[in-house]
């Protein structure tokens, strides 16, 4: 060939090779296995395009820029949901590496990494990736601390914080008062905190959770987090009346799944002598779910029957990067709802279904043209919004189509393998005791506040002089 030949190959085949790939998700059928799972291994391989630990130096367990610590936590908790369903075990092994480096150094969650901006709320998440682990028997580490260490190194962490200074109880959303949020007391936070509590009963039969999970469901009703069905997303303080309006899928989600994880330990549990203590459970899993599906809330379309993020999608699209991962997190506390509470699948299933489809039809963009975005009302790719959270939901939603096809969470009594330790993440042997974080709370006053100001401007009047002789 002549060198213009040559050229224009290598420019044909480099544009070849940048073009989209039309291989949306057209295909998907429900109700058919193989095109079910051959989705889920597209989308799931979009998701760990994001991941940071196939980069050279990246930190195992991350996800890149600008995904935070729980977004890792939320992601790693689909991925062994698609190991169990699905039986592909491909990722299996990048899963447990993240799993096991981002467990910390006490073995609760406390990542020296991430714990000084740390939240309950980012600890909580991954607590409940931990339980998940422990209830879908993954991969064991080869030391004391699997995953239910974890999970109950975390809960004694987060318990050890409940506050009853302000508002009578409840868990801040930052766990370190210098960090911006430490003056509310939010839903996720404390639901997390409920959702492990209801679980580790579930999984250990040790009441002392189960007591734990009354106290926080009680005090979320009573300072109206939980109100009417609806779970709203926080309230700030020292106002412990001042609520905050907004309605999150995962908030209702946290709390809903928990109280059918409650329902389900005690019939698993005590059987047909706790008839009455079960039906308060599945009257408040009810509550919640008829709550959501009223027409407008956490549902839409024409006929209201497609998961929407409400607060955030609305004639304007303005989710930011958290409320984006928010639909997948519901999707997965929702299937694990089914499971708990049979009697709920149903209904269930019969919202998840049209919405696993309405997201599978905007998985239709980027370079390898299954790249999944937000808006399932529409059903168009936008490519504004894709990122992690939306491969994450679009992966979760129709994941949990498929729930009941796969075995349900275990226990310590039903199969369950994963070590546990009631003291685990203390200092002591009390497993309620005070525990220990590895950051502390500084105490700054104002006049350490004015020192810094002095030090701070007499370091840069030195600076401009240095600059100053430098260029004269």
């Amino acid at each position: 060939m002549r060198p213009s030949t040559y050229i224009w190959a290598l420019v044909l085949a480099v544009t070849t090779l940048l073009a989209p790939v039309h291989a949306d998700l057209s295909f998907l059928d429900l109700d058919k296995p193989d095109t079910v799972d051959k989705a889920l291994a597209l989308i799931a391989e979009g998701l760990l395009d994001y991941y940071q630990g196939f980069t050279y130096g990246g930190t195992i367990g991350m996800f890149v820029p600008p995904y935070y610590w729980w977004h890792a936590g939320a992601a790693w908790n689909a991925m062994i949901e698609y190991w169990h369903i699905t039986g592909n075990s491909t990722f299996n092994n990048i899963t447990f590496e993240a799993m096991k480096a981002q467990r910390g150094d006490k073995y609760n969650l406390m990542v020296r990494n991430y714990s000084s901006s740390e939240g309950n709320d980012d600890q909580g998440v991954w607590a409940m990736t931990m339980m998940t682990a422990a209830e879908r028997n993954f991969t064991n580490p080869d030391d004391d601390y699997g995953w239910l260490y974890v999970a109950q190194g975390a809960f004694n962490s987060m318990a050890d914080r409940w506050d009853t200074q302000v508002c009578d109880g409840g868990l801040h959303w930052q766990i370190f008062q210098w960090n911006s949020g430490y003056d509310y007391k939010n839903a996720i936070a404390n639901g997390a905190l409920f959702n492990l509590a209801s679980r580790l009963y579930r999984y250990t039969g040790n009441t002392t959770y189960l007591e734990w999970a009354e106290k926080i469901w009680t005090w979320s009703e009573k300072v109206k987090i939980i109100d009417g069905g609806h779970v709203y997303d926080g309230i700030h303080l020292p106002n412990c009346s001042d609520r905050s309006p907004y309605l999150w899928t995962y908030n209702s989600g946290i709390y809903m799944s928990g109280a059918a994880s409650i329902y389900n330990a005690t019939m698993l549990r005590n059987g047909t002598n706790a008839t009455l203590e079960a039906s308060v459970w599945m009257n408040r899993t009810y509550q919640l779910w008829n709550a959501d599906i009223m027409k407008g809330i956490f549902f839409g379309g024409n006929q209201s029957n497609i998961m929407v993020e409400i607060a955030c999608q609305q004639v304007t699209i303005t989710c930011n990067q958290d409320q984006r991962t928010f639909k997948g997190i519901y999707s997965s506390l929702l299937g694990q709802t089914a499971q708990m509470m049979p009697s709920l699948a149903g209904s269930i299933l019969s919202y998840l279904r049209p919405s696993a489809y309405a997201a599978a039809r905007t998985c239709s963009g980027g370079f390898d043209g299954h790249t999944c975005s937000i808006n399932w009302l529409t059903g168009e790719y936008n490519v504004s919004y894709i990122g992690l959270g939306e491969q994450l939901s679009a992966l979760e939603v129709i994941l949990n189509t498929q729930i009941l096809n796969s075995t349900g969470p275990l226990t310590d009594i039903t199969g369950g393998t994963s070590k546990g330790n009631g003291s685990a993440g203390t200092q002591g042997d009390n497993p309620f005791g005070t525990s220990q974080d590895d950051a502390s709370p500084l105490d700054i006053h104002g006049g350490d506040r004015a020192g810094a100001g002095i030090i701070t401007a007499a370091v840069g009047i030195m600076l401009i002089l240095v600059f100053w002789f430098l260029i004269v």
